[in-house]
């Protein structure tokens, strides 16, 4: 999925050279509990409550 992320990108800047973007990606392991919906939850990255209790 990123890759196609990727390329519309670098589509999209190759029209306008004026509007370059950095692009970086995050990859984490852990697996995805199943969601009765099917939806994911958000994640809050700028909660850190739970850190604390991560490195105890």
């Amino acid at each position: 999925m990123a890759k196609l992320y990727y390329e519309e990108f670098k589509k999209q800047m190759a029209k306008d050279p004026t509007k370059k973007l950095r692009i970086a990606t995050i990859f984490s392991y852990g697996a995805n509990e199943e969601e009765s919906d099917g939806i994911l939850d958000e994640e809050n990255s700028e909660d850190a409550s739970a850190l604390d209790s991560t490195f105890s």
